[in-house]
């Protein structure tokens, strides 16, 4: 299980950094997700290249409990940090 930082309410503290990714298309607006201070996820923002889904953030990379063959898109990046936030935080093998 990732360790994770809680706030005074004890939900869980997530930080981001924007940076570019080179995944070898347009799609190079990228950020990183931390949970105290370790690299929990790489989202890259879609180009006008994936027609309907530009513009929504892609898991690009997971690390621990959000690893796996899933990989969401998201509108944007307050739906995909609570997305997280349940991952980290949830029972360990749930399921969205």
């Amino acid at each position: 299980m990732t360790s994770a930082e809680h706030d005074d309410g004890g939900r869980l503290s997530l930080t981001e950094q924007a940076v570019q990714v080179a995944v070898g298309c347009d799609d190079e607006e990228g950020c990183l997700i931390f949970a105290e201070d370790r690299l929990v996820a790489v989202l890259v923002r879609l180009s006008p290249l994936h027609e309907e889904l530009a513009g929504r953030w892609y898991l690009e990379a997971g690390f621990g409990r959000l690893e796996g063959p899933r990989k969401p898109t998201f509108r944007d990046l307050g739906t995909a940090k609570e997305w997280i936030t349940r991952h980290l935080t949830g029972p360990a093998g749930s399921a969205d």
